[in-house]
């Protein structure tokens, strides 16, 4: 007990010592008042340090704890994309795709492939649903890390062949417009996971086609990826379509047919097997001697796609045999083809 008190009684003097030194210690103490919820939902103020810097003469917060991390609203990140104004460079704002709001878009550089994909849920009217979360993490110095995962269901999407998914060809899906008027829209699931620097704790979030297109505006990218599969309308501009199956199989031996760079183990059986037909073509067969329950007869001709002549003598009978078959000739050749008959 005599320690306990002893320690709460210096600790109490050496605040009294400060608060004589600094003087100004509760307004210091409100400047640096932090106030964050954590991602149970409990409020925490987080009084900070401070001093006081005799040469300027003014109260200076030291930093707050570092790896602190809450959670934020959805909608904090969800309401504010789509709203920046990309300049056109005649003082007004580019539309990429009429009648919808700006999003990111995603290219394939290889095949010069673009689709617009509406992750976070900005075209109304085919119940897209988005769920996720929004974190951040407080940094050394003092900004802010935050990660936003975004999983969106029934959401609107098209493909295009080429660079302008208002313009190009669509091979996949169809345009907000086309849709307007009738045509099946292409809809599906993505999976967004985006991790940035922000300026500090609570920030306004930025709208990611600005940050992504002007890097210097703010935030600052950390890491990206998205992910998303969908059905919909396949178009003549895709190519001729073949059938697919997904199939998902552990230790299952397969042998790969066709692949994506032009292999295919069809076309190579296939010319294989036409040379060695062509090299059977241009053999001259000769049957074989055929001895048959005591017949004995011999038939050439020079090519197997052509009907034998008849044979010479017509008129001749054959002899059965009164013992076990007579061998055949010597000089008889024996093939692999001919034609016979049974009498």
């Amino acid at each position: 007990m005599t320690l306990r008190y002893g320690v709460k009684a210096f600790l109490s003097g050496l605040t009294l010592l400060a608060s004589m030194l600094l003087g100004a210690l509760p307004a210091m103490a409100a400047t640096c008042t932090d106030r964050y919820v954590t991602e149970e939902g409990t409020l925490v103020i987080d009084q900070g340090g401070a001093f006081y810097d005799p040469v300027t003469g003014e109260a200076v917060c030291l930093p707050f704890k570092t790896g602190k991390t809450v959670q934020r609203p959805l909608q904090d990140f969800l309401s504010v994309q789509g709203t920046f104004c990309y300049p056109d460079g005649a003082g007004g704002c580019r539309i990429f795709n009429p009648g919808i709001p700006n999003f990111l878009l995603w290219t394939d550089v290889q095949w010069s492939r673009r689709t617009a994909f509406d992750y976070a849920g900005l075209v109304p009217g085919f119940g897209t649903v988005v769920t996720g979360s929004v974190t951040e993490t407080r940094q050394k110095d003092g900004r802010a890390l935050v990660k936003v995962g975004l999983d969106a269901s029934n959401a609107f999407n098209w493909v295009v062949s080429g660079n302008d998914t208002a313009t190009s060809p669509v091979i996949f899906g169809n345009r907000i417009d086309a849709v307007q008027v009738g045509a099946a829209p292409a809809l599906g699931g993505s999976s967004f996971r985006i991790e940035f620097f922000n300026s500090a704790m609570g920030a306004p979030l930025p709208d990611l086609v600005q940050m992504l297109s002007f890097p210097n505006s703010g935030p600052t990218l950390r890491s990206l990826t998205f992910t998303s599969d969908s059905f919909g309308e396949l178009h003549a501009d895709f190519g001729v379509p073949e059938a697919m199956w997904v199939i998902e199989a552990r230790d299952f031996p397969t042998v790969v047919t066709m692949d994506a760079h032009g292999n295919s183990l069809h076309a190579e059986i296939e010319a294989k097997s036409k040379a060695e037909l062509e090299r059977l073509l241009a053999t001259q067969v000769t049957a074989a001697f055929l001895h048959t329950r005591g017949v004995s007869f011999i038939t050439s001709y020079p090519s197997i796609s052509k009907t034998p002549p008849q044979a010479a003598d017509q008129t001749a009978r054959p002899r059965r045999a009164r013992s076990r078959p007579a061998p055949p000739p010597a000089e008889a050749p024996c093939g692999r083809a001919g034609r016979w008959s049974w009498r």
